[in-house]
């Protein structure tokens, strides 16, 4: 199984992951990679910093960025999949 690893960037502060997961395949990824913001953000609930968070394979390769979501739009979001569903 391959490992990812999940670097965060952040106004000018990159922290890296020298460890990684082992995860099945890059949708793992994905979803512990959004787990892993909203985490931040729980802990951060003002917007002084918005994590990016990049998912690199063992290679360094970038396979996926997830882009920070600030509250207001992640509300309306959520707001219009309800009342379009």
């Amino acid at each position: 199984m391959p490992r990812y690893f999940f670097h965060l960037v952040g106004e000018g502060q990159v922290v890296l992951d020298d460890e990684g997961l082992v995860l099945t395949e890059l949708s793992a990824a994905h979803s512990y990679g959004l787990k892993l913001q909203r985490q931040i953000k729980q802990y951060s609930p003002d917007d002084a910093c918005e994590w990016t968070v990049r998912i690199a394979n063992e290679l360094g390769d970038t396979l996926l960025v997830i882009l920070p979501q600030r509250r207001d739009m992640l509300l309306s979001s959520l707001f219009w999949i309800r009342s379009n569903s």
